[in-house]
């Protein structure tokens, strides 16, 4: 993927997220090896130190945590409560959905991704989740 293809990707999935949230959502890229949604913010951080390619798929991930915390009835427990099993398997359902929604917005957005990168991009990060679920 290349900057230019990457900024238009960006482009179509912020005016996606706000068309469907009906709220301004913000994508911060940062140096920081980290990538995360401060959801009451709609305020979406990215690691600039990523290539394209995978840029876009944590900003799909992102994204769909954005339609998960807009869209989604489901209730999922608070980590205010602590870090008890339940947490875990509802962080864990949360992770797969990001993942799940991601893929569905680049499918209806037609981006032109690397899919199997996408793919081993999930696979990687929920197998970090797993083990954590497991200790």
């Amino acid at each position: 993927m290349t900057k230019k293809e990457w900024i238009d990707a960006k482009l179509k999935i912020v005016k996606e997220l706000e068309i469907l949230t009906d709220e301004e959502v913000i994508i911060q890229e940062h140096l920081i090896n980290d990538n995360y949604l401060v959801p009451h913010d709609n305020l979406i951080f990215l690691c600039s130190r990523q290539n394209f390619n995978s840029r876009i798929n944590s900003l799909l991930h992102e994204a769909g945590h954005v339609i998960i915390f807009h869209l989604s009835d489901r209730d999922f427990t608070d980590s205010q409560k602590g870090i008890t099993n339940e947490y875990k398997i509802d962080f864990l359902q949360q992770e797969i959905l990001a993942w799940n929604y991601g893929y569905e917005l680049s499918n209806s957005l037609d981006l032109d991704i690397d899919y199997d990168l996408f793919n081993k991009h999930a696979r990687k990060h929920l197998l970090e989740y797993i083990r954590w679920v497991e200790l």
